[in-house]
This record gives structure tokens, C-alpha cells and sequence, in this order.
């Protein structure tokens, strides 16, 4: 009976310990994950102990963003974050995030939105061999292409959702649902479909069956719900002079008068995202963005409208006075008693003298005089 119990509780301890140095491990290992993410070196899978080298680091933050690597924990994001292949950004009502990659490509993760890094092997020797995947859960990005994108489009995809969207070297935005995805181009050419047997979401580059292209400065948007066989081209509404609305994304020249986010393209030109922080604030996730240069505009005064000549006020300012007796045509009030403001009635009793009503109503009538030979024959008229 104690050999029993003893053998028993042997094994409770043994099993303890092996619990307590398992979560140890999980917990060292989340560190140095931190650590590593923080100073930029390789981090190891935890899955098999292969390093993955750095695709990319947070260039600009604005509010609250996290990331989440495969088998880790969830970790806030901050400016000098580093990103691996496999990492999943999401960020809060008011977060915003912008991603410089190894090959000087940029993208952009608005509020409210999940983005992972399915793949980013860029080949710096042969750009041409390179390969980049996204995925789009939920929410609105901005990708601007750089060195693996350029040099193999046919190796690109930013997947959504419901459709996959390959580029011809392309500064876009994307808004996608579980049900709709919408996207604008500033530059260069997107290729859209829906997924279907030709078109899989474990594929690369831009699909050909039931695709749709959308070249940049088209004023255009190009949409696909989870109905239509095919993507179609919309008018983009314009709200104020300058400015393109799509929804949830807005592209916009205009001034940079809030705060900025400054990264550089392939090219070394400069590219700006105006964050109205009101906006994001109210969890609305409608963020601006702009792109610079804007061009001056040149403020035209008003023009002046003439003014038109004063009209003379004919209402007396007293009462009636003239002799009642020698007019032919007056007003009386069928009232006993006058409107403080009535300044031209007549009482009835003084109206109605040798006159008769013409014209009136229920309150006023004018009278005319019926013994005055200077008056109209009645039938003449």
C-alpha cells in the first residue's frame, strides 16, 4: 500500500516538473522573441528551429498595433519593430502602421484591419526570382511596389477575402470585407478576379480568368462582391475639388496640414499619408491619405455684387389725416377698433360714407365713392 503511494506521488511530481519547465520554455522563448524582434536580428520557427530572416521593420506608428508570429504570443508594435515572414499585423480603432521592406517596398495598415505576411523572399542578387505574398483579412492597406514586385510581377499577390490582386508595379489601396473588396491605384496597373478553380488562393502573381485591370490616375475603383463573376469598374466619386473617395480608402492630394508619415519609394521620391487622428480617434477608420507634391492653388476674391438702388418706403409713418369727404377710393376696417401698427384703414362707420365696397375681405374692404361723376359707367369695362 506505501509502495504504491509513493510510486503515485513519484509520478505527479515528475509530471509537475515537466509541466513547469515546458511553460519556462514558452515563456523564454516569447523573450527572446521580443529581444530579437526589438534589435533587429533572425528570429528561430518554434516549430523547427530554422531561422527567418527580417523582411521588414515599422518605419511610423500612430496609435495602438500588434503582431503576432506563428506559435508567439501577441505583441504590441512600436517605430523599429522588426517583421518576419509569417507575421500577422492587426491593428486597433485608431492604429496605423507603415512597413518598410528589405527592398525598399512600403506598405501601409489602416485602423481596423489584419494583415499577414504570407511570404517575402526577396532575391537581392536576382530581384527577378523574388516572391511576395499578402494577405488581406479584413480592413484597408496601401502598398507601394519595390524591387521584388517590379522585377517579378508575375511572383506578386495581395490576396483579400474573396479575390486575389496581382500589380505591373503599383502604388494601390485596398478595402476589403468577408464580402466586398474594393481598390483604387495611384499608380500603375492592378489585376483583380474572384477566386475560382482558375484562380486559387495558394497561387502567385495575377490571375487571367474573369480578371479585370484598373490602371492608376483612371478615376475609377475597381469592386468585387461575393456575387458578381467578375470584378467591375466604378466612377469614383470626387468630394471637393481634388479629391477621390472610395469608402473606407481616400487618396487625395491636399495639403499636409496634419500629422505626417514620410517613407521613400524605389525611386527616392518622397510619399506622404495625412492621418486625420479626429477621425481615427472616433474609431471610424476613415483615415486621408495624401500624396505629395499637392499643387498650389491660387484663392480668387469673391466677385462683388452690385448693389441695387434702395426702393422708397411708401407706408406712412402717421396716421391718415386727409380730408375723408374728397376721397374717391378709401380703406376701411370692419374692426371696432384699429391695429396699433394699421396706419391707413379707415373706421367703417367713416368708410362706408356714401360708399360701397369693391374689393376685400374679412377684414378690410376698399370703398368707393358712388356720388363722384368722375368714375367708370358700369359694362364699359
Amino acid at each position: 500500500m506505501n509502495t504504491q503511494y509513493f510510486v503515485i506521488l513519484r509520478q505527479i511530481l515528475s509530471y509537475s516538473l515537466l509541466g513547469v519547465l515546458f511553460l519556462g520554455g514558452l515563456g523564454l522563448s516569447a523573450s527572446v522573441s521580443a529581444a530579437v524582434r526589438g534589435s533587429g536580428g533572425a528570429a528561430s520557427s518554434g516549430d523547427s528551429g530554422v531561422n527567418v530572416a527580417t523582411v521588414g521593420r515599422v518605419k511610423f506608428m500612430l496609435g495602438k498595433a500588434y503582431v503576432e508570429a506563428r506559435a508567439q504570443s501577441r505583441e504590441a508594435l512600436r517605430v523599429g519593430s522588426v517583421l518576419w515572414e509569417g507575421d500577422r499585423i492587426t491593428t486597433g480603432t485608431n492604429g496605423h502602421v507603415h512597413i518598410q521592406f528589405e527592398d525598399d517596398a512600403f506598405v501601409s495598415v489602416r485602423p481596423n484591419s489584419r494583415l499577414e505576411i504570407v511570404k517575402y523572399d526577396f532575391n537581392a542578387e536576382r530581384p527577378e526570382l523574388s516572391s511576395v505574398k499578402f494577405n488581406l483579412q479584413d480592413g484597408v492597406a496601401r502598398a507601394i511596389s519595390g524591387k521584388a514586385a517590379k522585377s517579378a510581377r508575375e511572383q506578386f499577390r495581395l490576396n483579400t477575402p474573396i479575390a486575389a490582386i496581382g500589380v505591373r508595379g503599383t502604388d494601390f489601396v485596398v478595402s476589403a470585407t468577408d464580402t466586398t473588396v474594393r481598390a483604387l491605384v495611384n499608380e500603375g496597373i492592378i489585376v483583380m478576379a474572384p477566386f475560382s478553380a482558375e484562380c486559387s488562393a495558394d497561387g502567385f502573381g495575377p490571375c487571367g480568368a474573369n480578371a479585370v485591370e484598373l490602371a492608376g490616375q483612371s478615376m475609377q475603383i475597381l469592386e468585387q462582391d461575393g456575387i458578381a463573376a467578375l470584378p467591375r469598374l466604378l466612377p469614383a466619386p470626387v468630394n471637393g475639388e481634388g479629391s477621390v473617395l472610395s469608402g473606407e480608402a481616400a487618396i487625395v492630394s491636399a495639403d499636409a496640414a496634419a500629422t505626417e508619415g514620410v517613407g521613400k519609394t524605389a525611386k527616392g521620391e518622397t510619399f506622404r499619408e495625412v492621418v486625420e487622428l479626429s477621425n481615427a480617434t472616433a474609431g471610424t477608420g476613415d483615415i486621408v491619405v495624401a500624396s505629395a507634391p499637392t499643387t498650389p492653388t491660387t484663392t480668387t476674391p469673391p466677385a462683388t455684387v452690385p448693389q441695387s438702388p434702395a426702393v422708397p418706403d411708401f407706408t406712412p409713418t402717421e396716421p391718415v389725416t386727409a380730408a375723408v369727404s374728397t376721397q374717391q377710393l378709401v380703406w376701411g376696417r370692419y374692426a371696432a377698433t384699429a391695429n396699433p401698427q394699421d396706419l391707413m384703414t379707415l373706421s367703417f362707420a367713416e368708410a362706408s360714407a356714401n360708399r360701397k365696397v369693391t374689393v376685400g375681405n374679412l377684414e378690410t374692404g376698399l370703398f368707393r365713392d358712388e356720388t363722384s361723376l368722375k368714375r367708370l359707367e358700369k359694362g364699359l369695362g
